[in-house]
């Protein structure tokens, strides 16, 4: 339930912003996604949670719709334990969740609006 209620609310952010994207976004989420790799590869698992929330929240936050970090807010914890348990399914291989996240900016940099949110609908499971 967890999962279907982060696909609306963040795939709704996303098609808020999408056509204002801007370098700004970018440079934004590419910061997010720098300190991502970095706790992926040290294998610190609350840092790549942190930051796997963070980047996220940054699309609800820039949606500019109040409403929507209050509802992440209240399923946050939720969504940090779902992260805790999914990690695993990476195994050793903790670099794939940066790999991810970084195909995300791609796609959403890329302009083409409905293959970024199947691709955020794709990633959130």
């Amino acid at each position: 339930m967890i999962s279907a209620i982060r696909r609306v609310i963040e795939t709704f952010a996303l098609k808020t912003f999408f056509a204002e994207i801007s370098e700004r976004d970018v440079l934004a989420w590419e910061t997010i996604l720098h300190h991502l790799k970095s706790a992926c590869e040290r294998k610190d698992q609350a840092a790549i949670i942190q930051y796997d929330l963070a980047f996220h929240r940054s699309l609800l936050t820039r949606a500019g719709v109040p409403a929507l970090v209050t509802i992440w807010q209240t399923i946050v914890a939720r969504i940090r334990r779902h992260f805790r348990h999914a990690t695993a399914r990476y195994g050793e291989n903790l670099l794939k969740i940066y790999e991810e996240h970084r195909r995300l900016v791609e796609v959403f940099r890329s302009g083409n609006r409905d293959a970024a949110i199947k691709a955020l609908e794709k990633h959130i499971w």
